[in-house]
């Protein structure tokens, strides 16, 4: 299913700013992640070891990951 052009707006527009991961955790918890882009979703099913990674899996890991790049 293509990505409506209205979310690829709002996921563009979130990624510019200081708070991308904020933003991208927002879509996960209100659903939109998970119907427009459920690859990305899932990563938060992912456990990780969380004796190298105690966020425990791997979307908060990725949200760990934007926010030290931003």
């Amino acid at each position: 299913m293509p990505i409506s052009t209205d979310f690829a707006t709002a996921l563009k527009t979130a990624l510019a700013t200081e708070n991308a991961a904020t933003a991208v955790k927002a879509m996960h918890l209100n659903g939109r992640l998970k119907e427009k882009l459920p690859e990305v979703d899932r990563l938060f099913e992912v456990p990780e070891r969380t004796d190298f990674h105690p966020e425990g899996n791997s979307g908060e890991h990725t949200l760990l990951t934007m926010k030290g790049a931003e």
